[in-house]
């Protein structure tokens, strides 16, 4: 906190002037404490080095909801994946550590299927490339591949 100056004599005899040169005041500290604000929203060279953010697509068959996650750099055994009704759920905890730095990343996501699953349902679940692909079955429709239930 700053105290206020002193006026000039001129300017000290309209009741007002008080008021004026503590508006002045505030407004200075105002533009002192947020002159750095704008670099908190700028892009520097610390962005390049974030994670890519997890993508997901999903499509429907007559058959099956086929979902696919491209999670880029992410271990397949430190995925979740949970069917609760219609409800698909998605979670991932990775660690990160090298001599110089740690990082830990985490994902988590829940996709409403666009209709009606099997109460027994297993999902049919593949890793390729930094793109796991998840296969729920429709009522009544026969599974394709092995299944895998997580």
């Amino acid at each position: 906190f700053r105290p206020v100056p002193p006026l000039p004599p001129r300017l000290t005899r309209h009741p007002a002037s008080h008021l004026h040169a503590e508006m002045e005041r505030m407004l200075d500290e105002f533009h002192h404490a947020f002159a750095d604000f704008d670099s908190l929203f700028a892009h520097d060279a610390a962005w390049a080095t974030l994670p890519p953010a997890p993508s997901m697509n999903m499509a429907e068959t007559p058959d099956a909801y086929e979902i696919t996650l491209a999670i880029p750099d992410a271990d397949p055994d430190a995925i979740e994946i949970h069917l609760d009704g219609r409800v698909l759920s998605f979670h991932s905890h990775q660690d990160t550590r090298d001599a110089h730095s740690a990082s830990s990343r985490r994902f988590s996501s829940r996709l409403l299927l666009p209709g009606p699953v099997a109460p027994d349902t297993l999902l049919e679940i593949s890793n390729d490339a930094d793109h796991i692909h998840i296969r729920v079955p429709k009522p009544g429709a026969p599974s394709k591949n092995a299944t895998v239930a997580r």
